[in-house]
């Protein structure tokens, strides 16, 4: 670090600090999707994302068909391919810098001595270095310091001068375990400005609702209640007048599973009885009347009838048995139905977000169920909550949609 300023230096020891300590807690490193007890220093692929702690504007590029790179984003990228010349035994693969964040494949293809969170916060370190140095050239105030006539000017966040780093704490990753997951990463990447241009032609629809009320039959005797939810895509579809509650029991439908678990979902399945059939043909032949589906999404039958529905361009209404981050989007066909506004995702204003997967309990599986039954109404399916009375559920399902778990 000689030659550095002081707050130069003190962005670098905070990033490399960050790291070190993770590491240091057995943790290896931060992520939201970490998997425990994987070697993030042996051979693999992973799909990165890191944010810009200030994402209040878009310092990084402008949309314009493509993404057009300010010189910020320039110097990002730069030094994003340099980490295959500092990280010998580390390939750049794809990658797409957006106005905000980055996303990028990086393959490890021998062992390393340092884990992946340590090789990325080494570019963190880099990259918030010379993001502040060019502020620094541009008369050492930022933002303020930027000739607004000049074409994709370097926009840089005034924050960095006072020490901060230009990146968020940590780092998202997904393992690459398989040639199918590299292949959705890649065309992930590549339809990110697409994804953009739709969210900003539709920003209503990509917003996260904290307090979606809902009359609901949810009281006693079958009385209304107001139910709250968090939200994300298009409130009319609770105005349709008609809908249908996908059901499918556990024991009818099954995906295969690969070595680690994880369903493969364009495979041939380990289950698939006439039963599963039945209920797949009469969510395909509801929708096709322009029936709205509910569907709780809790065994793998009920996902993967949604998954044909949403193929089709059905709309529906899913249920998820936790809330959305500040910066939840759907994904994949989830994203296209949501922009043509035939998704709407509920979750129980009560039960919070949590980083990764959240295990779906037997009570989860009773409350979306129930609140399936109520948004459907008279298209509602027949559930055996199997011992739990109908008392027992009405007041697990009244506490999950009331703020702060109160009846």
């Amino acid at each position: 670090m000689a030659g550095a300023s002081k707050s130069e230096s003190k962005g670098i020891i905070n990033e490399l600090q960050e790291t070190a300590g993770l590491i240091a807690r057995k943790t290896i490193h931060r992520m939201t999707r970490r998997r425990n007890g994987w070697d993030y220093c042996a051979p693999g692929r992973y799909m990165i994302t890191l944010s810009l702690a200030d994402r209040s504007r878009p310092w990084l590029g402008e949309l314009a068909g493509t993404i057009s790179l300010t010189e910020l984003g320039r110097l990002v990228v730069e030094l994003w391919r340099e980490i295959a010349i500092n990280w010998p035994g580390v390939e750049i693969e794809e990658f797409v810098v957006m106005p905000d964040h980055l996303h990028g494949i990086l393959h490890i293809t021998r062992r390393q001595r340092h884990p992946l969170g340590q090789i990325v916060g080494s570019f963190k370190a880099r990259s918030t270095s010379a993001a502040r140095r060019l502020a620094q050239e541009q008369g050492g105030t930022g933002q303020a310091a930027i000739a607004p006539s000049r074409r994709n000017a370097a926009i840089v966040p005034a924050s960095l001068l006072a020490g901060s780093s230009l990146w968020s704490p940590g780092l998202t990753d997904s393992i690459l375990y398989s040639e199918e997951r590299r292949q959705r990463a890649i065309a992930y990447i590549a339809d990110n400005p697409r994804r953009l241009a739709a969210k900003r032609a539709n920003p209503a629809l990509f917003t996260v609702c904290r307090d979606l009320a809902i009359p609901l039959p949810l009281g006693a005797n079958g009385g209304e209640i107001t139910a709250h939810f968090n939200a994300i895509g298009n409130h009319e579809l609770l105005r349709r007048l008609d809908f249908h509650q996908v059901q499918c029991s556990r024991r009818y439908f099954a995906y295969r599973r690969d070595k680690y678990g994880n369903p493969i979902k364009d495979e041939p399945p380990e289950i698939e009885t006439a039963e599963f059939r039945l209920a797949s043909e009469l969510a395909s032949t509801m929708a096709k009347a322009g029936v709205v589906l509910v569907n709780p999404c809790i065994s793998h039958g009920e996902r993967e009838i949604a998954r044909r529905a949403f193929a089709a361009g059905s709309a529906m209404i899913i249920l998820r048995n936790k809330g959305f981050s500040s910066l939840y989007k759907p994904e994949g066909t989830l994203f296209d139905r949501c922009a043509e506004g035939r998704l709407l995702i509920l979750a129980p204003v009560a039960w919070p977000y949590t980083p990764g997967k959240k295990q779906m309990t037997r009570d989860d599986a009773c409350v979306l169920n129930h609140i399936a039954q109520a948004i459907a109404r008279d298209g509602a399916a027949d559930i055996d909550y199997k011992g739990r009375t109908p008392v027992d559920v009405d007041g697990m399902t009244r506490r999950a949609v009331m703020p702060g778990g109160v009846e």
